[in-house]
């Protein structure tokens, strides 16, 4: 019979020599529910490399199971999340998987964006002899680009966006770190 829920049968030895049958013991055919397809979407990266995508089952899923084919068959990985190296545009999928019951979702896919690369900035930089002031100019690549000042190479937040900064009477060397920034594509 086709079964929509879980159902219990039972089964018995049976002697038909003697006739006898042994006690009877349950068999459980089991139905458990087809988790739904991961939440995942599209995700841009700035030029090639490594990129994560992130995605949200509900239960009963516990885990996405990754591969880079729409049939699943080439898994890349198996998580919340999967990191991948990319260098173009790209489509990367996911189902949703019970590792409990061993169910699985239909396969949904994440579209990667690669933006081209933005080139560093060029600067000049310039000397003085004694205490002096300083104008600091950077040269970005497109004029729709914003150059990012920081204190420290490891630094996320910058203390200047623009494309001169200007430090009143240095008398010792100091080093700045600078970024050009698209900020169509981040």
């Amino acid at each position: 019979p086709l079964l929509t829920t879980s159902t219990y049968y039972y089964t018995a030895g049976y002697d038909t020599l003697n006739h006898c049958e042994s006690s009877k013991i349950p068999v459980l055919a089991a139905i458990y529910p087809i988790p739904s397809s991961p939440l995942i979407g599209t995700v841009a990266a700035c030029g090639p490399g490594i990129v994560t995508i992130n995605g949200t089952v509900n239960p009963p899923a516990q885990i996405i199971q990754w591969s880079s084919d729409s049939e699943g068959n080439n898994v890349i990985g198996e998580g919340l999340s999967v990191s991948t190296d990319i260098n173009s545009d790209t489509y990367i999928w996911g189902r949703a998987i019970d590792t409990v019951h061993g169910c699985q979702s239909s396969i949904d896919s994440a579209l990667i964006i690669v933006h081209p690369s933005v080139p560093p900035p060029i600067v000049i930089n310039p000397k003085a002899c004694g205490t002096s002031d300083f104008v600091l100019r950077a040269f970005k690549s497109s004029s729709k680009h914003l150059i990012r000042w920081y204190y420290s190479e490891t630094t996320t937040t910058e203390f200047h966006i623009g494309d001169s900064l200007y430090i009143p009477m240095i008398d010792s060397t100091e080093t700045y770190w600078i970024s050009e920034w698209n900020d169509s594509t981040g």
